[in-house]
């Protein structure tokens, strides 16, 4: 169901932010990537490392395709767990919410 929403979505014009994470976060970036769109991963670490180290290649295609990764850490910071929580407000932040009125 992830693959085929951010598929979807993607198709739709909608850039994929998510957290580079195993499950959903990785099905939906590549999902996106095989849909031909643009997605964002949002690291809890320096941008000199990918975690987790399974996730390097989906890395290089999120680049590779147009994305971008970001991250708040300076290079060499590592991921613990209080940084994934912080990084949640960052991938918070980068989404639009639409309300109707």
């Amino acid at each position: 169901m992830t693959y085929e929403l951010a598929r979807e979505l993607s198709r739709a014009g909608a850039v994929v932010v998510s957290g580079l994470a195993y499950g959903c976060d990785s099905i939906a970036h590549q999902a996106v990537i095989d849909a031909g769109g643009k997605t964002v991963g949002v690291l809890a670490h320096g941008l000199d490392r990918i975690y987790p180290a399974s996730h390097r290649d989906l890395a290089k295609e999120i680049l590779a395709y147009g994305g971008a990764l970001v991250s708040e850490y300076e290079p060499g910071t590592v991921p613990l767990q209080f940084r994934f929580i912080e990084r949640n407000r960052i991938i918070a932040g980068l989404s639009q919410s639409r309300h109707c009125h």
